[in-house]
């Protein structure tokens, strides 16, 4: 996987699934995204990587009315119109829980980040995303 920079989109993974996500339907967009936010890995040796789950939670909150002006929906066209409206209930509560479980504090997700600053930067987007997905956890 190439990662360029610290946004939560900004690696090759992110934009391969993005990718197959602009060319789907948003009913294959949501059973995709169900899937993938049901079953996080654990570990590195998942069968989903970590930056499909952050991926997909990208989408849900993009498709919330708080997540309509996330700074990196501009990068991707049409992003905060790919699921239908009204989202099904526990979408957002099951990104938050899949991004909980994915990225402890000690996983090696946040030990990759050599970079403090890099480190920094994709902590305060995670807590952005976050609180998009549980604005009650969010004051």
């Amino acid at each position: 996987m190439g990662t360029w920079g610290s946004g939560l989109l900004e690696n090759d993974t992110a934009q391969d699934v993005l990718e197959e996500y602009a060319e789907a339907s948003p009913a294959q967009r949501l059973d995709s995204i169900t899937r993938i936010l049901s079953d996080p890995p654990l570990d590195e040796s998942a069968d989903v990587l970590v930056e499909e789950v952050i991926t997909a939670a990208v989408v849900v909150a993009a498709n919330l009315p708080d997540g309509a002006d996330l700074p990196w929906n501009s990068g991707v066209p049409g992003i905060t119109e790919w699921l239908d409206k009204p989202l099904p209930v526990g979408l957002p509560a099951l990104a938050r829980d899949a991004l909980t479980v994915t990225l402890p504090e000690d996983s090696w997700w946040w030990r990759s980040w050599t970079d403090p600053g890099d480190r920094e930067q994709a902590a305060s987007s995670l807590a952005r995303l976050t609180a998009v997905l549980d604005p009650e956890d969010a004051g």
